[in-house]
C-alpha cells in the first residue's frame, strides 16, 4: 500500500516512497489521472457556475427528471403555470382543454353540455344528422 514518507525514518528511500504515493492519482506529467476525483470527494456546493467550463453541461448530461419546477426561478415557474394568455373565444388560441385525452363519448358529451341531443356524421363525413333522444 502506498504511503507518504516519514521524515527521519525513510532516509535514502524518501523520494521513491513519495513518487509511489503521488503516482496513485497523478500521471507522470503531474496532471490528475482520469476518475481520480469522485463525487464522494467533492464537498456539497463546492462546484458552482464559475467552476464549470462554458458548455460543460449539455442536455445529454442532465438526467431525465432531475430538473423539477421547484429548482426553476420564480419567473420560469410563473410562465409554466400560466394559461398562455387571455383566451380568445373567437379563435382557437389560448383555450383551456375541456375534454381530457382518452375521454369516452359520454364524458365528452357531458363536458360540452350536449344533454340529450345526438350528432352523428354520415359515413363519408360530409353530412351531419342531429336527433333528439327521448
Amino acid at each position: 500500500m502506498s504511503r507518504l514518507p516519514s521524515p527521519g525514518s525513510d532516509d535514502g528511500t524518501w523520494g521513491g516512497i513519495l513518487n509511489d504515493f503521488l503516482s496513485q492519482v497523478h500521471n507522470a506529467d503531474g496532471t490528475l489521472k482520469a476518475n481520480s476525483v469522485t463525487a464522494a470527494a467533492i464537498a456539497p456546493g463546492a462546484v458552482g457556475a464559475t467552476e464549470l467550463a462554458s458548455g460543460a453541461v449539455t442536455a445529454t448530461a442532465i438526467a431525465d427528471g432531475s430538473i423539477t419546477e421547484a429548482k426553476l426561478d420564480a419567473a420560469a415557474q410563473a410562465k409554466l403555470d400560466s394559461a398562455g394568455g387571455v383566451p380568445d373565444w373567437n379563435t382557437i388560441t389560448n383555450k383551456p382543454a375541456v375534454i381530457a385525452a382518452g375521454a369516452d363519448q359520454a364524458t365528452a358529451r357531458a363536458a360540452i353540455g350536449a344533454g340529450t341531443s345526438s350528432l352523428t356524421l354520415a359515413g363519408n363525413g360530409s353530412a351531419a344528422k342531429l336527433s333528439r333522444q327521448r
